[in-house]
């Protein structure tokens, strides 16, 4: 239906930035529990133009995604000449995957093997999001939390009714809390593509994320254009 919706109105497909928590040695998913909801709290935050912690400064709003699209009518550019270009600023939504897959005695497995867990679940992560949506999300292993954009919270009328700002946080963040998926998994459409990718991590788990980014940027998951679907490279970095 949101996919539907978005194609009627004209709206690209939703963009994503995907952010992938690791946690340390002998380490699990409970340890960065708090950071994931933090990160909700933060992004509502600068949304409402408020602190997120009390007693600081209000935070700026949210660092849009400039995109850049060729203007209709003009050729494209040949060697040597500059292509003009239509600037468009989009919101995106985020969404948090605190893995799960190297927790406990899991992490003596090495940097490596967790680095390629890690970098695995990205590229699952991207691929589900584009051929399935949000709710295929659940299958991975990972917690998840969402924040979608201000687009798709207008498209289901959730903001017009009050329910898009602080219970849009409110409920991921009760969903990370109980280990449940959150209700705004569903926001995500089939399409929904991965823009930007952060990968944090804490102690060994600082090695693994900049493993996994060096393997993904190996596997071809940075690539523009990818190459075609089906093979493990460029199923990501839109």
């Amino acid at each position: 239906v949101a996919v539907a919706a978005t194609r009627r109105l004209g709206i690209a497909a939703p963009l994503v930035h995907l952010v992938l928590l690791h946690h340390g040695l002998f380490g699990s998913a409970d340890h960065l529990d708090a950071l994931q909801a933090h990160f909700l709290e933060h992004l509502q935050a600068r949304r409402e133009g408020r602190a997120a912690i009390a007693g600081t400064a209000p935070l700026p709003p949210p660092a849009p995604l400039l995109r850049r699209r060729r203007r209709p009518g003009v050729a494209s550019a040949k060697p040597g000449q500059q292509q003009e270009f239509d600037e468009e600023h989009e919101e995106l939504s985020v969404v948090v995957l605190n893995a799960t897959g190297s927790q406990g005695r899991a992490t003596l497995d090495g940097v490596d093997v967790c680095g390629e867990r890690l970098a695995d679940l990205a590229v699952a992560a991207t691929r589900a999001l584009r051929e399935k949506g949000g709710p295929a999300l659940k299958a991975l292993p990972a917690r998840c939390a969402v924040f979608p954009s201000r687009a798709l919270l207008l498209l289901e009328g959730r903001e017009e009714s009050g329910e898009g700002e602080g219970a849009a946080a409110g409920a991921a963040g009760a969903a990370v809390a109980s280990a449940q998926p959150p209700p705004l998994l569903p926001l995500l459409p089939p399409g929904s593509r991965v823009a930007r990718i952060s990968l944090v991590g804490y102690s060994m788990g600082g090695l693994v994320a900049r493993y996994a980014a060096g393997l993904l940027y190996a596997r071809g998951y940075f690539a523009r254009p990818p190459p075609p679907p089906g093979g493990e490279e460029g199923t990501g970095g839109e």
